[in-house]
């Protein structure tokens, strides 16, 4: 690959990427927000076009996003199951 086509390392992460990767704003974001961006991710790694470096970041960002995203589907099917049984602890629906 030579210089010119080379990207920075911050060209390996969208503006997006660079907003989710710290955890604060990671757990304050939609679930849609966060499996979007790991999309995006995921299709950046694909591309192959990054170097090395590149990918690990892109890599270690996907990571945080793929474990987030399951964490909320995890507490939705919580959530689900205990409305389901009927538990009075059960969060009511009309909370986030």
């Amino acid at each position: 690959m030579s210089p010119s086509t080379k990207r920075s390392r911050t060209d390996a992460q969208s503006p997006a990427s660079d907003a989710l990767a710290s955890g604060d704003a990671l757990r304050a974001a939609t679930f849609e927000a966060v499996m979007e961006e790991l999309q995006t991710v995921v299709t950046r790694l694909e591309e192959g076009e990054l170097s090395l470096e590149e990918s690990l970041v892109a890599f270690e960002l996907g990571v945080k996003l793929s474990r987030e995203g399951s964490r909320r589907l995890e507490d939705a099917e919580r959530r689900v199951d205990a409305l389901l049984a009927g538990d009075p602890a059960a969060p009511d629906s009309s909370s986030p």
